[in-house]
């Protein structure tokens, strides 16, 4: 497993971007270690809302688990909108042109 992790971090990191602002502060809260009903008080939405924003961040980024998620989550905030890494080194997604 350990062997297939960065690659499935680094595919679903290129996927992040295609997640709705919801989804997208979903997966922060999921990577602040959050657990649905703390998620759904800290966006003012249902638990129901919550769980349906964790399968689709679960489906678009192609991961299987609310932890792949939360590692993906932690990576993002050490990779730069530009795709410069800051110490995320198996993870770096490059810049666009590189």
């Amino acid at each position: 497993m350990s062997a297939v992790l960065p690659g499935l971090i680094a595919s679903a990191l290129l996927l992040v971007p295609s997640l709705t602002a919801r989804e997208t502060a979903t997966l922060r809260l999921l990577g602040a270690g959050y657990d649905n009903h703390t998620i759904a008080r800290r966006l003012s939405v249902s638990e129901r809302t919550v769980k349906r924003h964790v399968s689709a961040v679960l489906g678009k980024l192609g991961l299987t688990s609310r932890l792949q998620a939360g590692l993906v989550s932690m990576v993002t905030t050490l990779v730069g909108a530009e795709g410069i890494c800051r110490g995320a080194r198996p993870f770096c997604v490059p810049a666009a042109g590189e």
